[in-house]
């Protein structure tokens, strides 16, 4: 896909993703649509948003996060630690 943009009678721009094949040879190379870049990009947006930011995933997520960052900063002291016991 690629981004191409197209002007109204009244000046305004519109953007579309269109089929980077049929952007460079032709529509007798491919049948392609184009599609409204807003659009799209709502589509895409909700679909993440719908599957990605449920409550139990973010709580699974941010403990998993949490778990991490103790662990680092646990190793990080037992390496200080060593290090200022030589």
């Amino acid at each position: 896909m690629t981004l191409r943009t197209g002007t109204s009678s009244t000046g305004t721009v519109h953007r579309y993703y269109t089929c980077s094949t049929c952007a460079r040879k032709g529509k007798s190379a491919c049948k392609g649509r184009s599609i409204r870049m807003d659009k799209l990009d709502g589509l895409v947006t909700d679909h993440l948003v719908e599957r990605l930011l449920h409550p139990e995933r973010l709580a699974v997520l941010l403990s998993s996060l949490k778990a991490r960052r103790a662990d680092k900063a646990e190793s990080q002291n037992n390496a200080s630690w060593r290090f200022s016991a030589k």
